[in-house]
């Protein structure tokens, strides 16, 4: 499992984000254009838009994996997607960010080295 904070577009946590020891990493998740109701599209604001980051993130690191012909295991992906954040302190985790916010392309560096 990964709870996921949300973080606005200058690199800041949201004020409304979800916090505590709990949360693992940020995604964006302020101003979020999505659909919407009727075929349509809107800005949202949540931890609800900052998840969907990083699933497509973990998806795209076990896709890579598997073209790669290899298996990985959760708890190593879990630790590339920790490992490879932006930092928001000069802290390892803390209660409001996690580790940070995602990095896809530094987690795919990373994986890549392990495989």
């Amino acid at each position: 499992m990964i709870a996921v904070g949300a973080s606005d577009n200058v690199g800041h946590v949201a004020p409304f984000s979800t916090y505590g020891g709990h949360v693992s990493v940020t995604a964006p998740g302020v101003n979020v254009y999505s659909s919407f109701l009727n075929n349509g599209y809107a800005l949202s604001s949540g931890t609800s838009q900052a998840s969907p980051y990083v699933s497509g993130t973990v998806a795209l690191l076990k896709s890579f994996a598997y073209q790669k012909g290899k298996k990985i295991k959760n708890d190593l992906i879990r630790d590339i997607v920790q490992r490879t954040t932006d930092k928001f302190s000069n802290q390892f985790k803390d209660e409001k960010s996690g580790f940070g916010r995602i990095n896809v392309l530094d987690a795919l560096k990373m994986l890549n080295y392990n495989l």
